[in-house]
């Protein structure tokens, strides 16, 4: 009973009002004794219940003993149902989670997954519980209390685990409102002192997050791996995060902080030409965005590294699609987890017709040869054992998994709505050839356990038969997110993908 109260009181710190904070907490503490009480308050302490009453009411909260009796209800339902709720996820995650044969670091895997499994379940109670309360509302709830649990794993994984040997200076810089991190080598560098007068190269990394978690310190690993493994200066820019800051906020805020460096206004002497930007997750989604952006005003970047990137949002019944959201990688990104990441990034009230392909529009279902998003959204570029496989699963489980559904349930409403996820900032990955032509020497990296997989593998074969620069790796013990864990938590496979990273950028001349 205390947990949940103690993390009522650090939700409610956020509050300016601090007098305020205190009634309110003190108001959940009477109200949970009330509800634990076997007595009728009204019958047998009728003072002492008036005047309780009296004091919460003038302080904003409606307390009536029917109330009283119905939040009964559900301290019922969060303090015992969820408890063993939370004992089911855990057996079926650690014992009964069906992982592949030679899926590397199996109990690690499977008990960051009942982590997460565990930290969505008391955020979506907790914040039920606290908007009930505390007249908070519920959606913000659910966003703080998921933060509260993501910032706390990945912010001790990473921080702790650093080498105090290897010669890297790590300073957080603002810079006319952008929050950076810099991670170089200030002193000596290659055996020597480094003359700063000769401009040097400079990796800008952009994180994930789904827009609504994170912080440098909870990408602070991969960051900081980056600069050991490549002995490159890596810059990590921070955004502010949905909902309480929506679309497009944090693609414009990302790309006027590069478009003014590339200018010059910031970071001399960087050398212009060896500027390399790299995002996983949607922070890829913003790299590729930008790039588009920057190509536009004939400003160049010297390469790309997108890591398990999300690409579009027009066909959601790809493969990778239909096999993993029901695997919910790590515990965390399935369907319901991609519907609260865009509705807090968007404002849309995005349902699971996205992901029956219900927003596509009636040219495009009965005149597929004239939609180009269709044809730039292809199974056809996908390996043929990909293919199968979605076939094959199709055959054992009976749902429809056809990449284009029948033009009787396209919805004109979800067209028009939706049409906003469809524009190069969110789906980078359905522009133009005559866009990506002129793209930079492109790395993307994809792993084969991510609902997102077949987005990469598409974008690299568009860019390979429009003859770009093009390298592309898929890890097929690879997992959504694995290169966010460090020290402890730090899996196999992360030094391999480190290594092809560096060798990326050696071979396009840096």
């Amino acid at each position: 009973m205390l947990m949940p109260l103690m993390i009522a009181a650090l939700y409610l710190s956020a509050s300016s009002n601090d007098n305020k904070n205190v009634i309110k907490i003190k108001s959940a503490f009477a109200i949970f004794r009330i509800c634990f009480s076997k007595e009728d308050y009204t019958i047998t302490k009728p003072d002492e219940y008036r005047a309780m009453k009296t004091f919460y009411i003038n302080n904003y909260i409606d307390l009536t003993y029917d109330h009283v009796q119905s939040m009964s209800k559900r301290s019922f339902i969060v303090f015992i149902i969820l408890p063993l709720l939370s004992g089911l996820i855990c057996f079926n995650s650690i014992y009964c989670y069906p992982l592949p044969s030679k899926f590397p670091n199996p109990y690690k895997y499977r008990l960051i997954s009942t982590y997460f499994l565990l930290s969505r379940t008391f955020a979506y109670y907790l914040s039920y519980l606290s908007s009930f309360l505390m007249d908070k509302d519920y959606e913000l709830g659910e966003y703080y209390f998921l933060r509260l649990f993501y910032n706390f794993l990945f912010s001790c994984n990473g921080l702790k685990h650093r080498d105090q040997l290897d010669g890297l200076s790590i300073k957080d810089h603002t810079i006319n409102n952008y929050r950076l991190r810099l991670y170089d080598f200030p002193r000596f560098m290659h055996g020597k002192q480094e003359n700063r007068t000769i401009g040097f190269p400079l990796i800008i990394y952009l994180r994930g997050g789904s827009f609504i978690l994170g912080n440098l310190d909870t990408h602070d690993s991969i960051a900081y791996n980056l600069a050991k493994t490549t002995r490159i200066a890596v810059l990590a820019l921070d955004y502010n995060l949905a909902p309480e800051q929506a679309y497009p906020t944090q693609i414009n805020y990302c790309y006027d902080f590069i478009k003014q460096l590339l200018l010059g206004s910031y970071f001399n002497p960087v050398d212009r030409s060896k500027i390399l930007l790299i995002g996983d997750e949607v922070g890829a989604t913003m790299v590729l965005s930008i790039v588009q952006r920057l190509q536009a005003e004939d400003l160049r970047i010297a390469g790309q590294i997108l890591i398990y990137p999300i690409l579009q949002y027009y066909n959601m019944k790809l493969p990778s699609h239909n096999r993993y959201f029901s695997e919910n990688i790590l515990g965390l990104y399935d369907q319901y987890f991609l519907q609260l990441m865009l509705h807090a990034y968007t404002n849309l009230n995005v349902t699971s017709s996205l992901f029956m392909n219900e927003h596509h529009s009636r040219l495009s279902r009965l005149m597929k040869e004239y939609s180009y998003m269709n044809n730039y959204v292809n199974e056809d570029y996908l390996p043929e054992d990909y293919r199968q496989q979605s076939q094959n699963d199709s055959k054992n489980d009976n749902v429809d998994r056809t990449t284009i559904i029948s033009p009787s349930s396209y919805n004109e409403q979800l067209v028009n709505e939706y049409a906003l996820l469809l524009l190069s900032d969110l789906s980078p990955g359905l522009s133009t050839d005559d866009m990506l032509k002129t793209m930079p020497p492109t790395f993307i990296l994809t792993m084969d356990h991510d609902p997102f997989r077949d987005d990469g593998w598409i974008l690299s074969r568009r860019l390979y038969l429009l003859h770009c620069s093009i390298h592309h790796l898929n890890y097929n013990l690879g997992f959504r997110g694995i290169l966010q864990f460090d020290g402890y938590l730090r899996f196999d496979l992360m030094p391999v993908v480190y290594l092809n990273i560096v060798e990326f950028i050696t071979a396009i001349g840096f």
